[in-house]
């Protein structure tokens, strides 16, 4: 019988061999896979850029001209009925005017003519006439800064109704003799003006947008989370800030959104017009892949 006798040395070598290549087997696989992951997240990450880019410059094209048509109706109201309010009736006109205005366009909460004293001296809705707004920070920025050809759009605030209710108002200045402030035409904004423009675009149940006021207050959420709108954004650690800091129109940002915790993907996008007083910013949300 043959003995056959092997060298410790030897198998160790072997041994050492066979468990390298199997370890530079598994490296390179895992290297593979991890690749692949960054490679699909990469693609994932530029088609939500894409999406977000086209989301936010159509919403944000759609609310401008909203907000332009109610510019030219208040407008309208000036020229047509508070140069000369010593014509016959024009009492009675203004009024319809105004409720046919706030019948008009979706999300008019009330059309209202307020004087120079703070007065509201003629609504769509006549449970608020009479009443006195001069404490207003929509009424002081008018007065404060009275330019006949500029849109003013409030930063939000709660309505009159007791309940959390958040609405927005924008104005134009009714200009006096030397074109002086003699009062407003105001338009109370709420939801309903802005969802619109959202409804027919959030394609997903994960996708979340919202608009920001230039001052950084939240104006509007959708779909709606409770209990956010009306929230100040300016601070260092928002996305909204982050997006402001870029200095440009429009920037894709990832991290936690400051109102809920969650992380995200948000495509930022400044939206402003001639002869408007506030930027506002309009993001969009997606899930963030990180």
């Amino acid at each position: 019988m043959t003995i056959i006798k092997i060298n410790p040395g030897l198998m160790a070598r072997r041994e050492l061999v066979e468990w390298t290549a199997l370890i530079a087997v598994l490296a390179l696989i895992g290297l593979f896979f991890t690749y692949q992951q960054f490679a699909e997240t990469s693609r994932t990450n530029a088609s939500e850029s894409d999406r977000l880019h086209v989301l936010t410059a159509f919403v944000g094209n759609d609310i401008a001209g909203n907000l332009r048509t109610v510019s030219n109706g208040m407008e309208g109201v000036t020229r047509d009925y508070l140069t000369h309010m010593d014509q016959p009736q024009a009492d009675h006109f203004l009024t319809l005017r105004l409720q046919a205005l706030e019948s008009a366009i979706v999300g008019i909460r009330a059309i209202i003519v307020v004087n120079a004293k703070g007065l509201i001296t003629y609504s769509s809705n006549p449970v608020v006439t009479g009443k006195n707004v001069s404490d207003r920070a929509f009424f002081e920025a008018v007065r404060a800064n009275p330019q006949k050809s500029t849109l003013y759009i409030s930063a939000p605030f709660q309505s009159i109704k007791p309940e959390p209710d958040i609405v927005v108002a924008v104005s134009r200045m009714v200009p006096g003799p030397n074109d002086k402030f003699a009062g407003m035409v105001s338009a109370i904004l709420d939801r309903d003006f802005f969802s619109q423009s959202f409804t027919p675009v959030v394609f997903a149940p994960d996708v979340w947008a919202l608009v920001v006021h230039g001052d950084g207050r939240q104006i509007f959420n959708f779909p709606v989370k409770p209990g956010i709108d009306g929230t100040d954004l300016n601070r260092p650690e928002t996305l909204f800030s982050q997006h402001r800091q870029t200095g440009q129109v429009e920037s894709l940002i990832s991290g936690k959104v400051f109102t809920t915790g969650e992380a995200r993907m948000m495509g930022g996008f400044n939206r402003s017009m001639q002869q408007i007083d506030k930027t506002s910013q309009l993001a969009f949300y997606s899930p963030a892949f990180f």
